[in-house]
């Protein structure tokens, strides 16, 4: 198309200058015509110019002297030209005629007078001849002659002029014209060999575009006959019979699938469905009656047919909008078989599933009834034992002290098979939650042989610990359940050990990559063994490997089958090798995740009395504790909580004091009040720390009534390990002990300080704020001394409040003369030590007057600090009748 466009531009550019081109060459021929017309009139001026020439030559000739022969031979000359000069068609006749657009009236008058005095001379010239003529009437005639050939020669000067101006006019004209036709015959030339160089290219391009329609056509013919064959392709091997009739009801197209579905031969096109319809009836496809098979669909449709033969055919018809139809048959015998599987698979899971529904109910009800029956002993039943630790802690005899500890023996008995057997029914009913958490596997192996071997040193057996060197240091997992089932196989093997065996715990990494490892706890044992016909029901439910086991060494038979739930549902599994009389080995293996977080110590939840008094056991000689507390009260306190364990403890009151201590007495752990006279805690820490070796990994654990994260983080920079807020809970310190005690077994391996979970830190008891004024708190917080008699007993709380009352009314004396000194440093330190004592007795409203008294003294008013300190004094009054109330002193 741009090639036609193209063409036609050039086309149009060539018409354009040719029209004009022809307008000008037909100009120029008119032209030239004109210029031979005047070049004939200029010939004919100059002929009449030479005939009036050649006539006055011989008038002038007549009048000469000569003889009259000569005179006679020029008149008859001169009247020749005479009358050729004025005869019809003359030169003169002619111009005349040619000239009369160019010459005015005037002259054509003139050379009409000329015509008449010629012919007038004329006749007188023959008069002349015949009688002569007189020499002045000659010349007068001659004259006459002559000037009428003059005024007629200046006439035809005039119009030689014109002739001849005109000519050259019409000249120019022509050389304008011819010099304008040359660029526009060059520019015709080149559009003309445009047009033919287009015309040649459109003509190629219009022969390759033919050539490529000529190919893309046979590509298509052969791309049709590739489709036809790939749609013959897919037809033949459609897993469905596929045929289509037209209107006429002949057969277009038949796959063989078809034709072997029905045993018919080839079909070719144009069969009538008919002869299809007569080869079923005869072959037998048609039952009697034919059926919809045999019938031409009017509407598309679809059903299922069911042939004598047995087989199930999906018949499926759509009629053609162009007329006819296709129809599809696919035998779907074996998928209706499989079909008619299915549901029957179906129901029996469905009847499966309501049967499995039915059991989880059961279980689910058993396990809430176990824990609710668990629930329902293990209160009354842990108040028992409760009561009787408490009376083993006190003045007994040897035979009361004997009762108890039965006592006590058996309830830990009992409490342990309520233990299993609600932690079976958990377990069954899928209820246990597993812990993901950072642990090291060698403390833990430790910390289950420090717990089994005060049982193993009453039996006499010997106990080992063996850890590979290649246990990663920190894993992800459940602490809590893995002790479980290590304490379970340890504990078995030493109750089925005969005094003088040994029993060996052995932790060994199986495999490892960079993300994971597969830990292996094995306890051997070289006690009774295991018969290999009992190995088999060894993890069933309340199954014991022999009837006699119980009677020798009780148990429930639920402790191994626990532990082989637990471990499988970790993704792990326990195994055992036995020999009887040989001894046994029992295998925990779990895979693990490897973790190189930070670990907070004590993540595993709160210590125990049995697993501290074990993590004391493990030193192998009394726990050294430095005590730096300036507070009698918290002094009392502290030792009383720890009373009871193997601990020999130090008591200083100041920071110097504390700094002496630990250079010249050696010492396992350090308890650092923050703040006390003279060199606080902070400053103390830091002199320790600066002294480097042993004393740079000495663990140092702060007592801080300020459980903040500002001051968590001062207590962090000065190098404290670790935090027991104020009051001070047996738990707590116990926990922080334990984990201090685990640093000086492991040198420190595997733990951390809390410098990242200060959020983790256990908070206060009570929660101490400024008072504005007494009526903001009570005076005793029930609560708080009850917890504190639960921990020091009833003897420890009426020790340590009488020690209070002595100590604080001398303090508040002490205070109401800082006050009148305003001596504000001695002053806020005195209120920080009563607001820690009151704080751990529970005397809430004097713990939050002197809270309010150290915030305000470093800029308090000597009136403000009169006004407090008689607070405290009247709060101290009401803190003293309280506990005459309550009983929680021995003298009021």
């Amino acid at each position: 198309m741009r090639v036609l466009i193209a063409i036609a531009l050039l086309i149009a550019a060539i018409i354009g200058p040719a029209g004009l081109y022809s307008y000008q060459l037909g100009f120029g021929r008119d032209q030239a015509e004109t210029i031979k017309v005047d070049i004939r009139r200029l010939a004919l001026v100059r002929s009449v110019d030479q005939n009036f020439v050649r006539i006055l030559f011989g008038l002038a000739g007549a009048l000469a002297g000569i003889d009259s022969g000569e005179r006679a031979l020029l008149l008859s000359k001169a009247a020749e030209d005479v009358r050729a000069a004025t005869a019809v068609g003359s030169p003169l006749d002619k111009l005349m005629s040619a000239s009369a657009d160019l010459q005015t009236p005037a002259d054509q008058i003139t050379l009409w007078a000329t015509i008449t005095a010629l012919g007038e001379s004329l006749d007188h010239v023959a008069e002349w001849r015949s009688d002569g003529a007189s020499d002045e009437e000659r010349s007068f005639h001659v004259l006459r002659a002559h000037d009428s050939i003059g005024a007629a020669r200046e006439v035809l000067e005039r119009l030689e002029g014109v002739l001849e101006k005109r000519i050259k006019q019409e000249v120019d004209v022509s050389t304008g014209l011819l010099d304008a036709a040359m660029p526009m015959l060059w520019t015709i030339e080149v559009a003309g060999a445009l047009v033919g160089a287009a015309i040649v290219f459109f003509m190629l391009a219009t022969i390759r575009r033919l050539e490529r329609a000529r190919s893309e056509l046979q590509d298509s013919r052969t791309e049709l006959s590739q489709q036809n064959a790939r749609f013959r392709d897919a037809i033949e091997s459609m897993g469905q019979g596929l045929v289509m009739f037209d209107a006429d009801n002949r057969l277009i197209v038949c796959n063989e699938q078809f034709a072997r579905l029905y045993g018919i031969g080839p079909l070719p096109p144009g069969t009538p469905f008919q002869s299809i319809v007569d080869h079923w009836r005869d072959t037998g496809v048609l039952s009697e009656g034919g059926g919809r098979l045999q019938i031409v669909p009017e509407r598309d449709s679809n059903w299922i047919a069911r042939l004598p033969d047995g087989r199930v055919i999906s018949i499926n018809r759509r009629v053609r909008q162009a007329g006819g139809w296709i129809g599809t048959h696919t035998d779907i015998t074996e998928l209706k078989r499989a079909e008619d599987e299915r549901l029957r698979a179906e129901a029996e899971a469905t009847r499966a599933r309501d049967h499995e529904r039915a059991m989880q109910a059961t279980s689910r009800a058993k396990a809430d009834f176990f824990a609710t029956m668990s629930h329902e002993i293990r209160t009354p039943l842990n108040g028992l034992l409760g009561l009787a630790s408490t009376l083993l802690e006190t003045g007994l005899d040897a035979d009361q002290r004997k009762t108890l500890e039965a006592v006590n023996q058996s309830g830990e008995s009992l409490l342990a098979i309520l233990n299993d057997i609600l932690d079976l029914s958990k377990l069954d009913a899928g209820r246990v939650q597993f812990e993901q958490v950072a642990f090291s596997p060698r403390e833990l192996a430790d910390a289950v042989v420090g717990v089994i071997r005060p049982q193993a040193r009453a039996k006499e057996v010997s106990l080992f610990l063996s850890v590979a060197g290649d246990v990663p240091e920190l894993m992800l997992g459940d602490p809590g359940r893995i002790r479980q089932v290590l304490l379970n196989l340890a504990g078995n093997a030493v109750k089925f050990t005969d005094p003088g065996g040994e029993v060996e715990l052995t932790l060994a990494c199986r495999a490892r990559d960079a993300e994971r490892a597969v830990l292996e706890w094995s306890v051997r044992d070289t006690g009774i063994g295991i018969a290999p016909e009992h190995l088999a029901s060894l993890f069933t439910d309340y199954v014991q490997a022999d009837s006699s086991i119980n009677r020798r060494f009780g148990g429930t038979g639920l402790g191994l089958a626990i532990s082989k739930r637990l471990a499988e549902q970790m993704g792990g599994d326990i195994t055992v090798i036995s020999a009887l009389n040989q001894g046994s080995t029992f295998t925990l293996c779990l895979p693990l995740r490897v973790t190189h977080e930070r670990r907070t110590a004590g993540v595993a939840g709160p210590v125990s009395h049995a697993a501290f008094t074990a993590a004391l056991g493990r030193l192998g000689r009394p726990l050294r504790l430095l005590l730096a507390e300036d507070n009698i009260t918290n002094q009392l306190v502290v030792t009383r909580m720890l009373r009871t364990f193997d601990i020999t403890i130090r008591i200083v009151e100041d920071g110097e004091a504390a700094v002496a201590a630990v250079m010249e007495h050696a010492c396992d752990v350090v308890l650092m009040d923050v703040r006390m006279p003279g060199m606080d805690g902070l400053a103390a820490t830091r002199q320790i720390r600066a002294r480097g070796g042993r004393f740079a990994t000495l663990p140092i654990v702060a007592l801080t009534a300020n459980a903040f994260p500002e001051d968590m983080g001062a207590c962090r920079e000065a190098g404290m390990t670790g935090f027991v807020a104020k009051p001070v809970r047996k738990a707590v310190l116990v926990e922080a002990l334990a984990q201090a005690v685990q640093a000086v077994v492991y040198g420190g391996a595997g733990t951390e300080d809390r410098g990242e979970a200060v959020d983790n830190l256990p908070a206060p008891a009570v929660v101490l704020r400024a008072a504005s004024g007494e009526e903001k708190a009570p005076v005793l917080d029930g609560a708080v001394a009850a917890a504190l008699c639960d921990e020091i007993g009833e003897d420890g709380v009426a020790a340590t409040v009488t020690c209070f009352l002595a100590d604080t009314r001398e303090r508040l004396d002490g205070l109401a003369g800082l006050a009148a000194a305003a001596d504000r440093r001695r002053l806020g330190i005195e209120a920080h030590t009563l607001k820690s004592a009151a704080g751990a007795i529970g005397f809430r409203r004097l713990a939050g007057l002197a809270l309010t008294l150290e915030r305000e003294a470093a800029d308090i008013a000597p009136e403000r600090a009169a006004d407090l300190v008689a607070a405290l004094a009247a709060a101290f009054r009401d803190a003293e009748a309280a506990a005459v109330a309550h009983r929680l002193a021995r003298v009021a």
